[in-house]
């Protein structure tokens, strides 16, 4: 939480509201280049159905966007309790905004059951990108 310390002592007074931190594991991860453009879902679920999300989202929305114009990076965090989020990142915005439809007519088809309602989603531009080195 080394993070979560610096951003209040930090940035927090600049902030308008402050910022809720989201710590947990991270269940999915395909990286093929630095993002330009990010869309970011929270999930709130039954904890049972964490690890059959995962593998549906790795076995069939990954393929899909993965193949949407400027696709360069998919995650998915747990941050525990039910809540999920996945990290979706993009080289152009008209890719990052068309994953935010093809993310809402998969859950509708293939997760309909597990994922109740639909996710906060919050989209816009990466302004860093750092990889471990």
């Amino acid at each position: 939480m080394k993070a979560a310390s610096w951003v209040k002592e930090h940035i927090a007074p600049m902030l308008p509201s402050p910022p809720r931190v989201v710590a947990g594991d991270l269940r999915l991860r395909e990286l093929k280049e630095p993002p330009k453009y990010g869309v970011i879902r929270r999930y709130r679920v039954d904890p049972k159905h964490v690890d059959q999300i995962v593998t549906r989202a790795r076995n069939g929305f990954l393929p899909l966007v993965s193949h949407l114009p400027g696709f360069a990076s998919y995650s998915i965090l747990d941050a525990g309790n039910g809540t999920l989020l996945t990290l979706s990142g993009f080289t152009t915005h008209g890719g990052a905004a068309e994953s935010v439809t093809a993310a809402a007519t998969f859950v509708k088809e293939h997760l309909s059951s597990l994922v109740p309602s639909p996710p906060e989603v919050t989209a816009g531009e990466v302004k860093l990108v750092e990889r471990a080195r």
